[in-house]
């Protein structure tokens, strides 16, 4: 088995403390320039990575945020066998319609636009479903494992999410309009929210809750705007 190095291992390698080690991976406190190097260079020779686990018992923190989403399908198609080999199949498709998963189009900006905010803050967006008959179970474990959480709303009862925000700030986020509207025939007038803008709203309020936890409840809203398409006739 391959030794793990340490951050103990970084230190001989670069000859100076774990303090200083420590120092150069959290960007605090101040480092000579050929000290950072040194330690550095040990990382990389070592091929060191810092424990996530390690971090969490100083900092209290995990680094990351949760995002709650409803189950928008079936999973029939899921349960099946997975394919695999090299076999080409054609067949017939007589659906011209198709059937569409409209909550899969529009909460992936969503996650989209979570994602994007939060890797610009230093965080990881992790996503659940809350897919019965185990939701509040998932809910509760995925609660218990980041810094704060963004849900759907309708997703869960109040009285959970009531319960949640006593473990970590809980940002809810009101969803509707379809972006695929423009790809059917009769091409639908909807209401465009913008997707993505909300999931970056989510994070914003998270941090804010993070950077002071006696924030009280604050509501955000979004514009929108209304899409005429061929579904209204002729405008």
């Amino acid at each position: 088995m391959v030794k793990v190095a340490t951050m103990r291992d970084v230190a001989v390698r670069a000859g100076v403390s774990v303090t200083t080690v420590s120092r150069v991976l959290n960007g605090t406190g101040y480092v000579k320039a050929a000290t950072r190097r040194a330690v550095e260079a040990a990382i990389a020779d070592l091929g060191y990575l810092p424990s996530g686990s390690a971090r969490q018992l100083v900092t209290r923190r995990t680094g990351m945020l949760g995002l709650c989403l409803p189950d928008t399908g079936p999973v029939a198609d899921l349960r099946a066998p997975v394919r695999v080999g090299h076999r080409v199949e054609v067949v017939p498709d007589h659906d011209s319609a198709g059937t569409v998963s409209w909550g899969g189009l529009y909460f992936g900006e969503v996650v989209r636009g979570a994602e994007y905010a939060a890797w610009q803050a230093g965080f990881a967006i992790t996503v659940a479903v809350a897919r019965p008959p185990e939701a509040d179970a998932r809910i509760r474990e995925l609660a218990g494992r980041v810094d704060g959480l963004i849900v759907v709303a309708g997703t869960q009862s109040d009285g959970l999410l009531d319960h949640l925000a006593h473990r970590v700030p809980v940002v809810l986020v009101a969803v509707d309009g379809v972006d695929a509207g423009r790809t059917c025939s009769p091409r639908l007038t909807t209401v465009e929210q913008p997707m993505a803008d909300l999931g970056r709203l989510a994070v914003d309020v998270l941090r804010a809750c993070l950077a002071d936890p006696r924030l009280p409840r604050q509501e955000r809203t979004a514009p929108v705007r209304v899409l005429l398409r061929d579904s209204c006739g002729p405008h």
